[in-house]
């Protein structure tokens, strides 16, 4: 008899569990995962005299649903306007959230995984140097760089000199004549006119020994 107790009270122990397993129906879970993945997330940031401070910002999250850092295992509720709002994230680096919700049925379930990738910040990017070369890629404002000033430095003047000297050897290049541009147009076509300026002499030397009785 004691055993029967002990049985019956081991099954209403774990029922809750099992209900729970069981009242999370696919089609539940399903409206749960599309208000989830309707979620909307993007970075902002603030410029400063030589950084930028990201922020992170989830929009149109449901009252119920909250979301789970999964580096820090921390959670975060929406505001009283449906907003998570993430101060000084960290640069050159990927986040991952998973979305759950306080449902009694469902809070178990990962809803769905967002990610945001917070670029890297180039310190130099405002340096004198970078004026007029801003597409060079040690100029770009969005990378991270892993060089000190004075390497930076020296690699960006590398490469203004290696534009520099190609603008002189450009300089230097002298304008085509006539003659020459004559002589580079047969030496690309001559297989076609060369033919043609045989046919033409076999031609007038037919025509010129035809008027004079030559044949």
């Amino acid at each position: 008899m004691f055993k029967k107790i002990l049985l019956v009270f081991a099954l209403f122990i774990l029922l809750p569990t099992n209900v729970n397993a069981i009242m999370c129906s696919n089609d539940r879970k399903a409206v749960f995962r599309e208000q989830a993945k309707n979620i909307a997330v993007n970075y902002t940031y603030v410029e400063l005299d030589n950084d930028v401070v990201f922020n992170i910002k989830f929009d149109n999250i449901p009252s119920d649903f909250y979301l789970y850092d999964v580096d820090t295992g921390a959670k975060y509720y929406p505001d009283g306007e449906s907003s998570v709002l993430l101060m000084n994230a960290e640069k050159n680096k990927s986040y991952k959230f998973w979305v759950y919700v306080d449902d009694a049925l469902c809070q178990e379930e990962t809803l769905y995984t967002h990610y945001i990738t917070i670029p890297g910040y180039n310190v130099y990017s405002k340096d004198k140097l970078c004026e007029g070369i801003e597409t060079y890629k040690l100029c770009n404002k969005w990378i991270n760089i892993n060089l000190s000033y004075d390497e930076w430095k020296k690699e960006v003047n590398d490469y203004i000199k290696s534009l520099n000297k190609r603008q002189i050897e450009d300089e230097k290049e002298e304008p085509k004549g006539v003659l020459e541009y004559v002589m580079d147009f047969y030496t690309s076509y001559y297989y076609f006119i060369l033919p043609g300026v045989i046919l033409l002499c076999i031609g007038g030397i037919f025509i010129y020994n035809k008027k004079h009785d030559l044949f």
